[in-house]
C-alpha cells in the first residue's frame, strides 16, 4: 500500500478517535444545567448555588432559565462581581473556569448594564439558542467538507498511481495562491468598503446600523458577500499551503515565502476576529467577552484587555479590521507574490486563476443573495444580553473554543499559538538531524496533523451542547 495513503489514513483515524474521546470524557454540560449545577455547588466561595433549584421552583421558572438569565444569583455576590469579573483574582477565576455575572442589556465594551423584563429574556434566550444550534448543524457538514478538501489536495500529490494524475490534472491546485488573492481584491475588500460607508461604529449603535444593513436588499448582499468571502478567504489560504507543503516548495530558499504567506495567514485571521466582534450581536458580544475575560487570565493580557474597554471600543475595533489588518494584509501580500518563484506561478496561470475566480465568484454571489450572513436580531429593549453564553462562533474561531470546552477559559488565548509553528514550520525542520526526505515527510504529517485536529476539535465544538465559559 502506498506510504501516504496510510499516512493520511493514520491521520484521520486519530481526528476521528480525538473527537469520539472528547465526546466520552469531555462531553459538555447537558441542557439541564445539571452539570453546570454540580460544578458551581463545589466552587469555592458559591455554597449559595445549591439553593438555586429552590429559589427557581418559589419564583415558577424551570432550571433552564435559571441557567441562562441567573435570576436567582445572590445580589452580594452580583454586587461583588459584576463588570465581568475583571476585578477578581486571575487564579480564582481560571479556577472556576467563569464567574457569576449579572444579566441584563449589556453592550460591547461598556460596563452599564441595563435591567430586561424576565420573559423577554427567556423568549429571547429560546430563540438564540434555536438559531445556534441550527447554524452549528450547517457547520458541521462544512468541517466534513474542509475535510474532504485537504485529503483532496493530499492524495492529488501522493504519486498514486492513475489516481494523483487525475486529481492534479482535473483541478489546477497552483492556482489557488492566486485565486485567494483575487477574491481578496475583487470580493472582501470592496464589499467591506461598502458596509463600512453605513456602519455605526459605536458601542450603542453597532447593531441598529448592522440591522438596517440586513434589512435593505444592496446592502444586505454585500454584507453577505463581505462575510462569504472571508471566509472562503480563509479557507483558500489553508488549502493554499497544503498544495505547498504537498509539493515540497517551502524549504531551501523558499522558506521566506513560506514566513510571509504564514503572517499573511495571521493577518487575516485577525481580520476575521476582530470583523466577528464589529457585528455587534449576542454572537459578537459573547464572543468578545470570552476573549477579555481569557486576556485577563494571562501575562500582560490585561493590558489588551484594557486598551479594548469603554465607549471606543468599537471605534478600536473597526480601526483594526479596517486599517492595521488590511494594510498587513496588503503589504505582507504584496511581498509574497513579488517573490521570484510566486511570481512565476501567477505569471503562468493567471488565465486559469481568472477562470477558477469567475466561478468562485458566481457561487458566491448566488450564495450572498439567498443566504444572509450570521446575525442574531436583538430585543425591544435592547440590542444584547450580557451575562449568559448561548451562542456558537463563526466556523474559524470553533477550534478555540473547543480548546476552552477542554482546559478553560485561557485555551482560548493559547490555542492560537499554533499558528506560530505554522509559520516558522521549514525553520524547525531546517534544525532536524534528518535527510531532506525526511524533513518533508515529518513537515507534511505535522502540516495535515495539524489541520485535521483543528478540523476534529472543531467538529466537536460544533456538534455538542452550548458551554458557559465564564458566566456560570
Amino acid at each position: 500500500m502506498n506510504k501516504k495513503i496510510v499516512t493520511i489514513s493514520v491521520i484521520v483515524i486519530l481526528s476521528v478517535a480525538m473527537v469520539v474521546l472528547l465526546n466520552i470524557f469531555f462531553s459538555p454540560p447537558s441542557a439541564d444545567g445539571e452539570a453546570m449545577e454540580m460544578g458551581m455547588a463545589t466552587d469555592e466561595g458559591h455554597d449559595d448555588s445549591m439553593v438555586e433549584p429552590a429559589l427557581a421552583a418559589e419564583t415558577g421558572h424551570e432550571a433552564e432559565e435559571d441557567e441562562y438569565g441567573h435570576e436567582t444569583e445572590p445580589a452580594a455576590q452580583m454586587e461583588a462581581e459584576a463588570g465581568h469579573g475583571d476585578e477578581a483574582e486571575p487564579a480564582h477565576a481560571e479556577a472556576e473556569g467563569g464567574h457569576h455575572g449579572e444579566s441584563g442589556i449589556g453592550y460591547i465594551g461598556l460596563d452599564t448594564i441595563e435591567p430586561i423584563e424576565e420573559h423577554e429574556s427567556a423568549e429571547f434566550v429560546e430563540r438564540t439558542k434555536e438559531e445556534a444550534y441550527a447554524k452549528a448543524d450547517l457547520d458541521e457538514v462544512r468541517f466534513i467538507i474542509f475535510g474532504a478538501l485537504f485529503v483532496l489536495v493530499f492524495l492529488s500529490f501522493a504519486r498514486i498511481k492513475g489516481l494523483s494524475k487525475k486529481l492534479s490534472t482535473a483541478i489546477d491546485w497552483y492556482t489557488i495562491g492566486t485565486v485567494t488573492g483575487l477574491i481578496l481584491l475583487v470580493l472582501v475588500i470592496p464589499s467591506g468598503i461598502i458596509i463600512t460607508l453605513f456602519y455605526m461604529p459605536t458601542s450603542t449603535g453597532v447593531l441598529g446600523s448592522v440591522n438596517d444593513m440586513a434589512g435593505n436588499g444592496f446592502l444586505a448582499f454585500w454584507r453577505n458577500m463581505h462575510n462569504w468571502s472571508s471566509e472562503v478567504f480563509i479557507l483558500l489560504m489553508l488549502i493554499h499551503a497544503a498544495r505547498t507543503i504537498s509539493t515540497n516548495t517551502y524549504m531551501g530558499n523558499r522558506k521566506f515565502i513560506w514566513l510571509t504567506g504564514g503572517l499573511l495567514f495571521i493577518a487575516g485571521f485577525l481580520a476575521f476576529l476582530s470583523g466577528s466582534f464589529m457585528r455587534g450581536d449576542q454572537e459578537a458580544l459573547e464572543g468578545f467577552e470570552h476573549m477579555m475575560f481569557a486576556f485577563n487570565l494571562v501575562p500582560l493580557g490585561s493590558y489588551v484587555s484594557g486598551f479594548l474597554s469603554g465607549e471606543f471600543t468599537i471605534m478600536k475595533l473597526t480601526a483594526i479590521h479596517v486599517g492595521a489588518t488590511t494594510f498587513a494584509i496588503l503589504v505582507i501580500g504584496v511581498v509574497h507574490i513579488l517573490m521570484r518563484k510566486v511570481y512565476v506561478h501567477v505569471e503562468r496561470r493567471w488565465k486559469k486563476a481568472l477562470v477558477y475566480t469567475a466561478v468562485l465568484t458566481a457561487v458566491l454571489v448566488v450564495q450572498s443573495i439567498f443566504m444572509e450572513a450570521p446575525l442574531v436580531r436583538g430585543l425591544e429593549a435592547g440590542p444584547t444580553i450580557t451575562g449568559m453564553e448561548i451562542t456558537k462562533p463563526p466556523w474559524p474561531i470553533y477550534f478555540m473554543i473547543g480548546a476552552e470546552n477542554v482546559f478553560g477559559a485561557t485555551a482560548m488565548i493559547y490555542s492560537t499559538l499554533i499558528f506560530i509553528p505554522l509559520v516558522i514550520l521549514p525553520y524547525v525542520l531546517d534544525w532536524l538531524p534528518l535527510s531532506k526526505i525526511k524533513k518533508f515527510e515529518v513537515g507534511e504529517a505535522l502540516y495535515y496533523g495539524g489541520i485535521f485536529l483543528i478540523i476534529a476539535l472543531s467538529f466537536w465544538a460544533a456538534s455538542g451542547e452550548i458551554v458557559a465559559h465564564i458566566f456560570m
